[in-house]
């Protein structure tokens, strides 16, 4: 199977994966052993050879990053997070640390999919009236008044015409919202699920927000692991700059890592980057002063987590009521294309 065929894991099988490395890891069963195992799981499906290389990689004593990375099924992220791991000795935490993270994005976007699914289905069913409407309802209206001798009178006239133009602007605005309900589709499924996020945050500020902070802990997830491990703070904030897909957060990412190579301490050059917000800057800063930065960088990331998934999910409260009032200023046009002609009509007997 070539690569370009093959769909990438979903965050439900990533999850699983990742955890179940951890857990066999943890139980001292070999890395090679654990792979084979989980590729038993994979026999018959389309990721059965991917899962096949993955193994005979691992079997001949290849490291599992390069592997997963060979397999084409596996995210950017979940790839260097999981040579951070082999690196520092911390594979099975590192494992047990992605389960979590997919785990949690699973459940995210499980969210975002049911937040949708109700305004669709009304998009759709809204999408088929407003056709009938503009191509089978107003020409028959229109043949009415011809009919009754109607069509001449001025607010008939009028009101056809207001009523035309009212149902066209409805359809207009329910292509719009299918075009970017598919465009939104088709972005995630060919992975740019990054280009979607930038994109929506230039246009709403509560996104921009979401991004840095779902980026800060990233930040800080990969540098606790990393000095847990006596891994290289260094090669941590470079392993970052590979993995963050916000720019704004790429640069205050690329000014850390500069200042440190400067010279700087790495908590200074944290706090002066403007990368975390100030209270949890201070924290970090403590925690290399006490000689807990592994501890205290692991918590923060902890907190910006689950930050981010309270900031998610008062974001999708709002999807839902949103597209409704939408829909519901179209269902009043769509009721307008009708009323307006019928007035006429009945206007034009007075």
């Amino acid at each position: 199977m070539s690569k370009e065929n093959k769909r990438m894991l979903s965050s439900e099988e990533l999850s699983f994966f990742t955890g179940q490395v951890a857990v066999m890891l943890q139980s001292g069963i070999p890395l090679y052993e654990s792979i084979e195992v989980l590729a038993e799981n994979y026999k018959g499906t389309q990721h059965e050879s991917a899962f096949k290389l993955i193994y005979e990689a691992t079997d001949h004593g290849e490291q599992l990053a390069p592997a997963m990375e060979k397999s084409g099924i596996f995210p950017r992220y979940a790839v260097k997070m999981a040579g951070v791991g082999e690196s520092t000795g911390k594979l099975e935490q590192v494992m047990e640390s992605l389960s979590r993270h997919y785990a949690r994005e699973d459940r995210l976007t499980a969210s975002v999919k049911n937040a949708l699914r109700y305004p669709a289905l009304l998009l759709a069913i809204m999408a088929v009236v407003v056709i009938i409407i503009n191509w089978k309802v107003l020409p028959l209206f229109r043949q009415v008044l011809v009919n009754l001798g109607a069509e001449s009178a001025n607010i008939s006239r009028v009101t056809m015409r207001a009523g035309t133009i009212i149902g066209i602007v409805a359809l207009v605005l329910v292509a719009l919202m299918v075009a970017l309900t598919v465009v939104t589709a088709v972005m995630i499924k060919r992975g740019k699920k990054g280009a979607l996020v930038e994109m929506a945050a230039r246009l709403f500020p509560s996104v921009s927000r979401l991004n840095k902070a779902i980026s800060a802990e990233r930040f800080l997830s990969i540098l606790s692991i990393a000095l847990k491990a006596g891994y290289p703070p260094e090669n941590a904030v470079e392993a970052c700059q590979e993995l963050i897909d916000d720019k704004a957060s790429l640069q205050k990412i690329n000014e850390i890592a500069r200042i440190h190579q400067g010279g700087g301490s790495l908590s200074d050059a944290i706090t002066a980057s403007g990368l975390l917000e100030p209270l949890k800057a201070r924290m970090v800063r403590v925690g290399f002063m006490t000689g807990k930065a592994d501890d205290v960088t692991e918590h923060v990331s902890q907190l910006y987590a689950q930050e981010t998934d309270e900031k998610l999910e008062r974001l999708l409260s709002l999807i839902e009521p949103a597209l409704v009032t939408v829909l519901a200023v179209i269902i009043g046009c769509i009721l307008l294309t009708v009323m307006l002609p019928l007035a006429g009509v009945m206007s034009s007997f007075l």
